[in-house]
């Protein structure tokens, strides 16, 4: 299946608009480097460079999926080498405008997952697989912009070179915190090490979760940008996040091995149990905050329980609450029935 396309526009029209959101969007990385550039002569403490890479990188996203999708259905050619051109192009002047390669890479990342979520939209894929996919990309993009940036410092990409690497951030930030009176809260220099080699074992989770809520906010947004220049297709006018039971058992499981482990040292199971669980988080996050609504608004003395849990939770260990909800996601997603049956409810309305 494939989305179409209402013909109350012309197709010529709908297509000079499409190029005229490709040129705008290619324009993007030409307008951040020079903003960037501005920023530092002018020494703006204001500017936020991750900000607005981040803006830079949705809105580019967006256009480029929208106008992709037009453009390729109506001439596949046609899309492939005006975009080709114009990333070319674009590309060539950022370079020459002084954008290092890993920048460049980054500058550049919209394009490749502008057309993986265009792909996945025109194709109606679920929402869940075109977030992976395009978060894939993305956070695949994000790898080898590090390397790239960490071979132009050290000169090699080596188990070695990366450790070293490591271990210089972490002096870095030992000294930079060092400067905070972390004592008066029962902290010490080991706890403060201890702290930074948990966020290193968390990076594969830490990736994966910025890609994946960055990809999340882009397809919702590229849909509705999509479905607003007149794409016809029943199953994107109602998108609802779906996950697999297979993530809800993992991410149970897991959820369980962290909350019965007591262990303070660091070992192989818990370490990936809590990857997984965090890389599952933002979706089921998602279903449960649904599921929740659901249950607030039902009277009874479930939604009362639930509610309880919920506020007393949230007041107690505000962190907890996060993983509440996306466990009550988890639960729902791997038990369908178990709402109908508690509320009544017809099929429709399940995830």
């Amino acid at each position: 299946m494939s989305i179409s396309f209402s013909s109350t526009v012309s197709s010529a029209s709908r297509r000079t608009k499409a190029l005229i959101m490709m040129t705008a969007a290619c324009v993007i990385p030409l307008f951040v480097i020079g903003l960037e550039k501005l920023s530092a002569s002018t020494k703006n403490a204001a500017y936020d460079p991750l900000v607005m890479f981040l803006i830079a990188f949705t809105v580019g996203v967006m256009l480029v999926a929208t106008s992709f999708s037009i453009i390729s259905h109506q001439s596949k050619k046609l899309s492939i080498a005006s975009l080709g051109i114009l990333t070319v192009v674009v590309g060539t002047l950022a370079f020459f405008l002084g954008a290092s390669p890993s920048s460049l890479l980054l500058y550049l990342s919209f394009i490749p997952v502008g057309i993986t979520v265009s792909l996945c939209l025109t194709s109606e894929y679920e929402k869940a697989h075109t977030v992976v996919a395009a978060a894939t990309v993305f956070a695949s993009v994000l790898i080898l912009a590090f390397l790239l940036e960490h071979y132009a410092a050290y000169g090699e990409i080596t188990a070695r070179s990366i450790e070293h690497f490591i271990n210089a951030v972490k002096q870095e930030f030992i000294s930079v915190t060092s400067e905070i009176d972390y004592t008066a809260l029962g902290l010490s220099v080991t706890d403060i090490s201890e702290s930074f080699d948990s966020v290193i074992y968390m990076m594969p989770a830490i990736v994966v979760i910025i890609a994946s809520v960055i990809s999340y906010i882009c397809v919702s947004l590229s849909r509705v940008l999509l479905l607003g220049h007149g794409a016809s297709s029943e199953k994107l006018k109602r998108w609802p996040l779906k996950m697999s039971r297979m993530a809800s058992v993992v991410f149970l499981i897991s959820f369980l091995i962290i909350m019965l482990s007591g262990a303070k040292s660091v070992n192989v199971a818990d370490t990936s149990a809590l990857n997984l669980m965090l890389m599952l988080t933002p979706g089921f996050f998602i279903i449960g905050v649904r599921s929740s609504v659901i249950h607030l608004r039902r009277s009874g003395f479930f939604g009362m329980i639930f509610m309880a849990i919920i506020f007393f939770t949230t007041i107690k260990y505000p962190p907890l609450f996060l993983m509440i909800v996306a466990a009550s996601g988890a639960l729902d997603n791997l038990f369908p029935s178990f709402r109908e049956a508690l509320y009544g409810e017809e099929s429709k309305t399940k995830n």
